[in-house]
């Protein structure tokens, strides 16, 4: 029985977000994240290619 949980996890690019992403992926989660720049966008991306997606905020 798989028990990947999917997470949406506001502001991953630091901080408490970061922390929480972090340990989710570490925990074999899967996790779309928020950021505000396409700079932590590919930062979060690659921390887990198959299981980390993020959101870019555009203003």
């Amino acid at each position: 029985m798989n028990h990947c949980k999917t997470l949406f996890i506001t502001g991953v690019s630091s901080g408490l977000g970061l922390a929480l992403a972090v340990e989710a992926l570490a925990q074999e989660h899967r996790v779309i994240g928020t950021v505000r720049s396409d700079t932590a966008l590919q930062a979060f991306a690659a921390r887990c290619t198959d299981r980390a997606h993020g959101l870019a905020r555009r203003l």
